[in-house]
């Protein structure tokens, strides 16, 4: 999996009740994306108390209300995952719900990628995208309750929103083919409906 810093991991991922935390300490990193971008390789790479802890440091530090907003929110996301790991289902509910709302209408650092984590299928062409995506991004999992996930979504810096396949042809546009196919979604609507079209056959389909 693509990784967008070099700092070291810890030797294992801490989860309260489940695993001993290990004697890491997160590097001292004065840039502050670079922070930030060491937070979304703990993330994606399962470390989700460790990027939490990361991005708090962050989010303290964060002097900006719309930046701490989003900061906020994926430490949720982190809290989130932990407590679906845990089991502890109806907590990781009410921890989405805020999350969410803290996610809502922000700009994000870096474009932000949401899929549906409970889906084999989506988790598999997630993992395939970050071993192939060099661009920075962050994938986060789908805070909307199971019945109302209805495609991928990805945000992008400016705040613009795609859904489902204007999402993967902009997840993958850091490439030459896919940046061409996502210019003709974008410029000529009767590819945009067939690419549509043929996502939801797919979404329907592996559901």
């Amino acid at each position: 999996m693509h990784r967008f810093t070099t700092h070291l991991f810890p030797p294992h991922a801490y989860i309260p009740t489940q695993t001993t935390r290990s004697a890491w300490q997160a590097p001292q990193i004065a840039s502050a994306k670079e922070m930030f971008l060491y937070g979304v390789d703990l993330f994606h790479h399962g470390f989700y108390w460790e990027s939490h802890e990361v991005w708090e440091e962050l989010w303290k530090k964060e002097p900006l209300a719309g930046r701490k907003n989003f900061l906020q929110g994926l430490i949720l996301c982190a809290a989130f995952l932990i407590k679906k790991k845990q089991g502890e289902l109806e907590i990781a509910r009410k921890i989405s719900a805020s999350a969410l709302q803290k996610l809502t209408g922000v700009s994000p650092w870096v474009p932000c990628v949401f899929f549906d984590d409970d889906c084999d299928f989506c988790a598999r062409n997630i993992v395939r995208w970050q071993s192939a995506v060099q661009e920075e991004m962050i994938f986060l999992p789908s805070l909307q309750p199971i019945e109302e996930r209805k495609s991928l979504r990805l945000i992008d810096c400016n705040g613009k929103i795609y859904e489902g396949a204007g999402a993967v042809f902009r997840i993958r546009s850091s490439q030459l083919f896919w940046k061409q196919i996502f210019w003709l979604y974008r410029s000529f609507s009767p590819f945009r409906w067939l690419s549509e079209a043929l996502y939801r056959l797919i979404a329907h389909r592996r559901s």
